[in-house]
């Protein structure tokens, strides 16, 4: 930087407008700052490193070019993932030495994560699932060598000019897999895009195209099992799954399968085959204590599939139509026909199978126009009505960050006792108030009161002195020297097959910058139920929530300004090098399940007419359940709280009955919307009183877990988005209304002990805020019904049988 300046010195430098020689100014520049040899050193330095940053880039990136050579990427199911859940990947890179392989993707809180994924072909083929925090986040597939140098890289993006692209969908968006049909099923609106293998592209053109209308849904079409879906938790990222049952699965798929439905999955199997065909396969085995298939037949009795569809449109039947007649052992018939059940719906642990004995690709039901309703109710049972004041509630409470039962379940999550953090309001007001000291008040003061100006150069360093110490004083007051620890633990048990699954939502606190290895298990109150073999280890990970806030999944990814700082092990039973700064937290979250060898619960239920439970019930927990109440399909029944509190208290070994002196039934809709009748004086003449319904209006920023938890479990009987004006997408799966029909009956109880316990750094903690529960499926059967209780009318069509003697009582 200098001055320019004339000098009263000319110089002749040629001629001038009027052609004689003429004269310029001589320029002299007068440095500000004079450059000495320090300042001369400091800018050949700065010179030197940026030029080697430079090649050190280029070379960077021409290793990347070179990576690309025969390293085949495939993520997500069908090239499909859904955003906070795990996401399928497989590498294929032949002719490449690789001794390890792994993928780095985003957490919600912007932090790095890597997880190694697992050979499954010697040199060839690496796989593995990951988890993606950010819906606009890309992810790297790395290949290392044996030195530890990368040799292979490929980077996958959602983005739509990425070389490596993958659709990454919102929690919201329900995503269905049709796997094994030779012409497609499914459609949906052109708001997403049809996923599907190049083998239909001239069918779609053929066949008519007839939407479902469920705009929130996306269709993945393949035409045989994936094998990148192979994998442990391949599924997590579906919500259902519609296949063929001539589909054949290997082990591991079938085992991935299992538990993807247990965990609460939707299952849709199309049988069109007979009954020796059927139990050939791997289905009939899996599925023995559900479902069986009689026979095959012939029927022309379509109304059945008519009033299930809620479809005037009638079926052109020109002859018999093909059908599979099945023979369920439990759950509910959806269709029938005059031969017997055509479609049934069965609780496999805490999910659903439901089986179709209908060629819905072929005439009559191929060009039937009600087609996509019949498969919508068969996909999409319940269907959430959603007013405009439900719509003017999530608009203002997205300003606050609760659009989602995640999201509400979260914020109780991430409540640390003894952490008081200063509101906004209130940071506002004590800036406020440092500015009125600093500026107005000390002019007065100074000016106006003492009539010493000077004093400033005094008062104004004190001032900034005292509101410096008394700002560090005010923060390690409201963060606090302690590392508390809070923990939201859940426990399912599925008594039918006797298996648990302990969750657990945690959230810890650092007092100083560090980083964290963190395990979980089940706690020692499980100990004599664990298996023999040892206690098992529970899966970790992030907790995010499907919201655009801070840490949430929506957020905008943004630049990346660091590189990887956390791993994570091949089985994701820890989280290695967490990096929690100074005054932070860390939310987590763990899942773990296992068989437990003593049984927890022990229940006899039977239902003798809708809405009635008879029976009775003991627990075996090691400890005493609290707030406990079950539900049966419309009726839930409590401790009546009249009777004092001595009866909300459960002992271990205490037999319970629904029909006690003690117990409350209630209609379960008017429960959870704690409606109340008045009655008010009528002024018409004949009618003394009117009766009025009030229901109470649900809270969303509520901080109760016991409340939030009976809305995650029962969101669609009570309303759905219509009374919470909440979406429920991010637990979805920890929605039990729909088992309610299909002969389960749930439990709800709190329990006063941790069921997951938390190891970090090596060392078990004791939470200092915690609330666990248990959630118990329960069967119940009929009254009166044997194991074949579902009647049918005679086959009439076959005339060479003899008729049958036998009675049934009605």
């Amino acid at each position: 930087m200098s001055w320019v300046v004339q000098d009263s010195l000319t110089a002749t430098c040629g001629d001038n407008q009027f052609g004689q020689p003429g004269v310029r100014p001589r320029i002299t520049r007068i440095p500000i700052f004079p450059e000495t040899d320090a300042t001369r050193l400091a800018k050949t330095c700065v010179r030197l490193v940026c030029l080697a940053l430079a090649m050190i880039g280029s070379l960077n990136w021409g290793s990347r070019g070179s990576a690309f050579d025969g390293l085949q990427v495939e993520s997500g199911f069908g090239k499909v993932a859904k955003v906070g859940c795990w996401t399928p990947v497989r590498v294929v890179a032949p002719g490449i030495e690789v001794a390890s392989a792994e993928v780095e993707a985003l957490d919600p809180d912007g932090v790095r994560l890597s997880y190694p994924l697992n050979r499954v072909a010697k040199d060839v083929a690496w796989s593995g699932v990951f988890r993606s925090g950010r819906l606009d986040a890309d992810w790297t597939v790395r290949l290392i060598g044996a030195e530890g140098r990368v040799v292979a890289e490929q980077r996958v993006s959602p983005r739509p000019d990425a070389v490596q692209r993958v659709t990454v969908a919102k929690q919201s968006v329900r995503i269905w897999a049709e796997i094994g049909f030779d012409k497609p099923l499914l459609e949906t609106s052109d708001r997403w895009p049809l996923i599907q293998s190049d083998e239909w592209a001239t069918l779609l053109k053929e066949e008519p195209r007839r939407t479902l209308g469920v705009n929130d849904m996306m269709i993945v079409r393949l035409g045989d099992w994936p094998e990148i879906a192979s994998s442990p938790w391949a599924c997590d990222g579906l919500d259902g799954i519609l296949i063929s049952s001539r589909m054949s699965l290997n082990p591991a798929a079938e085992v991935e399968l299992i538990r993807w439905v247990r965990r609460g999955g939707h299952l849709v199997l199309s049988v069109t085959s007979d009954r020796a065909e059927f139990q050939a396969t791997s289905w009939a085995k899996w599925l023995n204590q559900e479902i069986d298939v009689r026979e095959r037949t012939r029927t022309s009795d379509m109304t059945g599939v008519e009033s299930f569809a809620i479809q005037s449109r009638k079926i052109k039947v020109g002859a018999a139509v093909p059908v599979t007649i099945l023979s369920p052992q439990q759950g509910r018939v959806l269709v029938t026909c005059t031969q017997g059940p055509l479609a049934t719906q069965a609780c496999v642990g805490f999910g659903t199978v439901t089986v179709c004995g209908l060629d819905l690709t072929k005439p009559p039901l191929l060009l039937w126009e009600g087609r996509p309703s019949f498969l919508k109710r068969l996909l999409l049972p319940r269907f959430e009505a959603v007013d405009s004041v439900a719509s003017q509630d999530v608009t203002k409470l997205s300003q606050t960050g609760i659009g989602d039962l995640a999201s509400q379940w979260r914020a109780a999550a991430i409540q640390l006792p003894g952490v008081s953090r200063p509101t906004l309001w209130e940071v506002l007001a004590w800036m406020l108030l440092y500015a009125v000291v600093i500026g107005p008040l000390d002019y007065v003061v100074v000016h106006k009161l003492f009539r010493r100006p000077h004093w400033t150069w005094w008062t104004m360093p004190i001032a900034v002195l005292v509101a410096s110490l008394g700002t560090v004083w005010y923060a390690q007051a409201a963060n606090g020297d302690a590392e508390p620890l809070t923990q939201l633990d859940l426990l399912d048990l599925d008594v039918s097959n006797h298996e648990a699954r302990a969750q657990s939502w945690a959230t810890t606190y650092s007092r100083e910058n560090r980083l964290w290895r963190a395990e979980a298990g089940p706690s020692s109150i499980f100990r004599d139920s664990a298996p023999a073999s040892g206690r098992p280890a529970a899966i970790v990970s992030w907790l995010g929530f499907p919201e655009s806030a801070s840490g949430g999944l929506y957020r905008s990814s943004g630049l990346e300004l660091s590189r990887t700082v956390a791993r994570t092990n091949w089985e994701h039973t820890q989280v290695d090098r967490i990096p929690i700064g100074r005054w932070s937290s860390k939310s987590l979250t763990a899942e773990v399940t296992w068989t437990p060898t003593v049984p927890l619960i022990e229940a006899s239920f039977t239902s003798p007419f809708s809405g009635e439970l008879n029976g009775s019930m003991t627990h075996h927990f090691p400890g005493v359940l609290e707030d406990w109440l079950v539900v049966f399909e419309d009726r839930v029944y409590r401790p009546d709280p009249r009777q004092g509190d001595d009866v909300t208290r459960w002992e271990p070994n205490v037999r319970w009955s629904p029909q006690g002196k003690t117990v409350n039934a209630r209609v379960l809709r008017g429960f959870l919307t704690r409606a109340k009748r008045i009655k008010v004086k009528s002024d018409k003449k004949y009618i003394t009183e009117d009766v009025l319904v009030e229901q109470h209006r649900y809270d969303p920023l509520s901080l109760e877990p016991a409340d939030i938890l009976q809305m995650l479990t029962l969101h669609e009987a009570a309303g759905g988005k219509g009374h919470t004006g909440l979406e429920h997408a991010g637990l979805s799966r920890l929605e039990l209304t729909s088992r309610l029909p299909l002969g389960r009956a749930v439990l709800i109880a709190r329990i006063s002990q941790p069921t997951t316990e938390w190891v970090f750094n090596g060392t078990p903690r004791e939470p200092t805020r915690s609330h666990s529960f248990v959630r118990a499926l329960i069967p119940v059967k009929r009254q009166g019904d044997s194991d074949k209780s579902f009647r049918v009318l005679p086959n009439f069509d076959k005339s060479d049988e003899a008729p049958s003697t036998e009675t049934k009582s009605p």
